[in-house]
C-alpha cells in the first residue's frame, strides 16, 4: 500500500516514510532536526593528585607573539618543569594558560625572553606574564628587554629515615665459678 503525506498505519505505526525523501532532505542540509555540528564538551578542571601543587603561568601576548618564549625550571633538581619556546604563541594581544602538575616544594626559576628585544609590554601592546603556584601568585611583569628572570620558593630536604639505633651486645656478668684450667 502506498502511503501519501499520511505518516501513520495501522499495522506499522508511526514512522512510515519515504526513505528517498528523507536522505535528499539529510543531503540538502535543510534538516532542522539535527544540530549542524557536534556539541563542544565543556573544558575538563585541572588537577593534580594530593601529593602535588599546581603550577600555572600566563602570558599575555603583545603585537609580536612569536618574539615570546620562557622556560621554568626546578632549581632543586635542575630540572625543567615547563617551557614554550619562540613561535609557540601566535595571536597577538592574546591571554593564554599553560598548567603542570609539580611536586610539593621547590624553588623555581622562570626565565622569559623575548627574541626583538622589547620585552611585552609596553612598545608593542599591554602584555605580561604571571606565574601561580597553587592559584597564589608567585611572580609577575611584563616590561623588560631582551629577558628577565625571576625566582620563588624554597628547597625542601627530605629528611633521612630515622632508624632506631642497635643496642650494644651484652656481655654476661662474671661467675663465682672459675673456669677449669686446660687439660694437657
Amino acid at each position: 500500500q502506498q502511503y501519501g503525506n499520511d505518516v501513520r498505519n495501522n499495522d506499522v505505526g508511526y514512522g512510515v516514510v519515504n526513505a528517498k525523501n528523507a536522505l535528499d532532505m539529510l543531503d540538502s542540509n535543510n534538516f532542522d532536526g539535527c544540530p549542524g555540528t557536534a556539541p563542544t564538551m565543556a573544558p575538563s578542571p585541572f588537577s593534580c593528585s594530593s601529593d602535588e601543587d599546581i603550577m600555572e603561568v600566563r602570558i599575555k601576548t603583545d603585537q609580536y607573539p612569536t618574539e615570546t618564549a620562557w622556560i621554568l625550571t626546578n632549581t632543586c633538581s635542575n630540572t625543567v618543569v615547563a617551557e614554550a619556546p619562540a613561535g609557540s604563541y601566535t595571536t597577538r594581544n592574546q591571554e593564554y594558560s599553560d598548567k603542570i602538575c609539580v611536586p610539593p616544594g621547590g624553588r623555581y626559576s622562570f626565565e622569559i625572553t623575548d627574541t626583538f628585544g622589547d620585552g611585552i609590554c609596553c612598545s608593542y601592546g599591554e602584555g605580561f606574564y604571571n606565574v601561580f603556584k597553587n592559584d597564589v601568585s608567585e611572580i609577575d611583569g611584563g616590561e623588560f628587554g631582551q629577558e628577565e628572570t625571576k625566582t620563588f620558593g624554597q628547597c625542601t630536604e627530605t629528611p633521612a629515615p630515622q632508624t632506631p639505633p642497635t643496642p650494644a651486645p651484652q656481655t654476661p656478668a662474671p661467675t663465682s665459678n672459675p673456669t677449669p684450667a686446660p687439660q694437657t
